[in-house]
């Protein structure tokens, strides 16, 4: 397709919050949308690259560098989006977190406009799996020995809100991030 973006969601469960500090693409360098951690620490980010670094990628590896120790228990997910505004492809972005059972569902709103798209990803700090509400199609869903994630996206009919909300089954705490994606024009 035209004017891609590739989107990826990094996540991670570790004992100290080891921070995200690059994420490359076959060389190329991903720009962070948003993140956030819960609790001690279960971390979750979205990341992305325009056509131009995915056209100019060398290969279909990612590479995550982390500003310190490497966390033990990671979670990772992609996804290419087409007919993303090449400018400015991030509409809006979103996090919650709980470091609790509830609320879960856990929810976040992002504004959207009309033929775009919202994407998400979620962690909880144990194993389980994940149910996304309000219309949301789940694009992937792990579960490693001490914590599970997910992804998700909606596509958009109209100008105004979006709510991701994810319900976990077996919530300790949960962090989500959403972002809105800009439709070409």
């Amino acid at each position: 397709g035209n004017d891609r973006l590739l989107v990826f969601m990094v996540g991670y469960e570790g004992s100290t919050d080891t921070l995200i500090s690059a994420v490359k693409y076959g060389g190329q360098s991903l720009t962070k949308i948003n993140g956030t951690v819960v609790g001690a620490f279960d971390r979750v980010e979205l990341w992305y690259l325009k056509e131009t670094g995915i056209v100019a990628a060398t290969n279909g590896t990612f590479v995550v560098t982390y500003g310190a120790a490497t966390p033990t228990t990671q979670h990772f997910a992609a996804a290419t989006y087409r007919n993303v505004d090449q400018t400015a492809p991030i509409g809006a972005s979103s996090v919650n977190s709980t470091n609790a059972s509830t609320p879960n569902p856990l929810p976040t709103s992002v504004a959207v406009t009309a033929d775009g798209v919202a994407v998400g990803a979620a962690i909880s700090g144990d194993t389980g799996s994940f149910l996304w509400n309000n219309g949301w199609t789940e694009g992937t869903d792990q579960s490693v020995p001490s914590s599970a994630s997910t992804s998700a996206d909606h596509p958009v009919t109209a100008n105004g809100t979006d709510t991701a909300s994810a319900t976990c089954s077996n919530q300790k705490r949960q962090a989500i991030v959403v972002a809105s994606l800009s439709v070409a024009r």
